[in-house]
């Protein structure tokens, strides 16, 4: 019989996605579109941060998870994810994570533990995925939206009424009140919080190509199979020029 985990105080933070389809936008030319969400819950204290986004790529979800620790005005000691690809890459032959490079470099410069879930055992971090159903049934229910700065608005919103003013159901109290009693126990945010830049990475396949976004380019024969990166900074454009081979081509 599963028994509910509540944490320390500082000690754990959720991430997951959610993903809405035929979104209830208002705006004619929006129809039919697909929103994603990423959502995080702090374990102790319940408090809630959501994001909608257009996409879920390395970047959005290491974007997101950076303005949780903003948000929050520090860094907790666990980030409990599922086994999504821009998190971990697989698992050893000790069935332990291989943790994807961007993200093990966010986890080494922030100074939290990354976490994931057993295989199919997503009730490891049953308080985020009860967070993506209740942005699902409370919040998206009987909504419609303009546009995404609409949606941006009635969420923020949202998210002070049950964060705020809201009691928890589990701690009979808002969430931000125990968050105050989390945040003395938080590792402090490093400089690069503010301007973060990461390595975004690829692998070339055997045709010599390499994925960027929507396009594909050629690169030399003699890198297939490698793996190649740039540094990215939150305002700098993709660019193929940008590429640079991190790991040599096996064999």
């Amino acid at each position: 019989m599963p028994v509910r985990f509540d944490g320390l105080a500082g000690e754990l933070l959720q991430i997951d996605w959610g993903e809405v389809r035929q979104f209830p936008f208002t705006r004619t030319a929006m129809g039919g579109q697909t929103r994603y969400f990423f959502a995080a819950r702090l374990k102790y204290s319940r408090w809630m941060w959501v994001r909608f986004t257009t996409e879920m790529r390395e970047e959005t979800l290491l974007r997101c998870l950076i303005a949780v620790f903003v948000a929050i005005g520090g860094v907790p000691w666990v980030v409990t994810t599922d086994n999504m690809k821009t998190v971990t890459l697989g698992r050893d032959a000790n069935q332990q994570p291989i943790w994807h490079p961007a993200f093990a470099a966010c986890a080494a410069e922030f100074g939290f533990l990354p976490n994931a879930c057993a295989l199919a055992a997503g009730n490891q971090k049953g308080a985020v995925e009860s967070l993506v159903k209740f942005v699902k049934q409370n919040f998206l229910v009987g909504r419609t939206f303009h546009d995404d700065l609409h949606l941006a608005e009635e969420c923020a919103t949202w998210l002070h009424r049950v964060d705020v003013v809201r009691p928890s159901d589990a701690t009979d109290c808002p969430p931000a009140e125990r968050l105050a009693a989390e945040q003395a126990t938080f590792s402090p945010l490093p400089a690069v919080a503010a301007d973060y830049g990461f390595c975004e990475t690829v692998k070339v396949s055997r045709e010599s190509l390499v994925a960027i976004a929507t396009n594909r380019y050629s690169v030399p024969a003699h890198v297939v199979g490698s793996i190649t990166a740039r540094s990215a900074t939150h305002d700098a454009p993709s660019s193929c020029s940008a590429w640079s081979t991190l790991l040599t081509a096996r064999g």
